[in-house]
């Protein structure tokens, strides 16, 4: 019963989900929303919320390049899991720090980082050792989810922010 192999469809809905939610879309897309809240309660410049969003992407390089170092070395899930974990919590601490723009720099930089596991790239080696007929439907899939996820994550960015506040938004998303 247990024996019984998973139709790799599963790794494209997983993947699809993955991309909705990612690290990036998040960032690009929700984060705009969510500092708002922040900047107002802390006191923060734009200055201060670029240089995070800075080091996230900084991280998000050295991120995407140490994930694809740890897959060809141990294969796809364990980094992947790790490092997508990593990036939930860091995300999590963004809506419990206090105000320290070191801090909210620091996560933000561990966000990337993490986030790198949350991208379609662990996807997309899995994809393609599963597939090769349905390879490129299969991939177009997957990297829809971050299209799906760039309508929908502003309005539950707006919604958690409007109805509970910045950090909630930032634990919920």
């Amino acid at each position: 019963m247990f024996n019984r192999a998973i139709s790799p469809w599963w790794t494209v809905a997983s993947g699809t989900v993955s991309g909705i939610v990612n690290a990036g879309t998040v960032m690009v897309y929700a984060f705009g929303i969510l500092t708002l809240g922040l900047m107002k309660e802390f006191g923060w410049s734009r200055e201060v919320i670029a240089s995070a969003f800075t080091a996230f992407l900084i991280g998000s390089g050295v991120g995407l390049a140490g994930l694809g170092w740890l897959i060809s070395r141990f294969g796809i899930r364990a980094p992947s899991a790790l490092l997508a974990a990593v990036a939930g919590l860091a995300m999590v601490a963004v809506g419990v720090m206090p105000p320290s723009p070191i801090l909210f720099s620091m996560l933000f930089l561990v966000v990337g980082i993490g986030g790198a596991a949350t991208t379609a790239l662990p996807f997309a080696v899995a994809i393609s050792g599963f597939f090769d007929a349905r390879r490129g439907i299969a991939l177009g899939i997957v990297v829809s989810g971050s299209g799906v996820g760039a309508v929908l994550l502003p309005q539950l960015a707006q919604y958690t922010s409007t109805h509970f506040g910045w950090r909630e938004g930032f634990m919920l998303i």
